[in-house]
């Protein structure tokens, strides 16, 4: 497992070759990587979209505490934690 940094510090964004996509199909959020794709809530894929390597994680919960009542910051610093253990975001761009 990958050690997180402060929060104040992370400017978390996308890895090359990954992007944030809409199924065709159902019209639902999808992350789309070279070795396949993740379908997202869309509370999921709003935390991705803000992730563009300019704002930090705490900036990040900031902005979407305003927007979500649901999505607390231990659920977004695990969001962002689980798509960089898995390879798809990283942690500063």
């Amino acid at each position: 497992m990958i050690a997180p940094a402060p929060l104040n510090l992370d400017r978390p964004a996308l890895r090359r070759g990954v992007r944030l996509s809409t199924d065709p199909q159902t019209g639902d959020p999808v992350l789309l990587f070279p070795e396949g794709a993740l379908l997202m809530n869309e509370t999921a894929a709003r935390i991705v979209a803000i992730c563009d390597g300019t704002r930090t994680v705490t900036s990040i919960v900031n902005t979407l505490s305003g927007e979500y009542t649901s999505a607390s910051a231990d659920d977004i610093v695990e969001l962002i934690d689980t798509l960089v253990g898995q390879y798809l975001m990283v942690r500063n761009a």
